[in-house]
């Protein structure tokens, strides 16, 4: 049991954080907005998928994927911008 309890440790931090991202991205876009925006769920998603691509499917290495996976997400938010 005592074997357990750094790993809960870890990943209550780490949900915690992506908690605190999500509610950071909500609050930055109201206060320079004054409009709720509840699409970037899906634009997460378009670059959680772009990511998932480039490591399964191209076979890039994690830092040459993470960069191109920013361009693409950059570009994508042009695009729909």
């Amino acid at each position: 049991m005592i074997d357990v309890i750094p790993q809960l440790i870890v990943s209550g931090i780490a949900a915690g954080s992506l908690y605190a991202l999500v509610g950071i991205g909500l609050v930055l876009i109201y206060k320079a907005t004054e409009i709720v925006n509840f699409a970037q769920g899906e634009s997460v998603t378009v670059g959680a998928y772009i990511g998932w691509l480039f490591i399964t499917e191209a076979h890039l290495p994690y830092l040459p994927a993470i960069l191109a996976v920013i361009v693409c997400s950059a570009l994508f938010g042009l695009i729909v911008e």
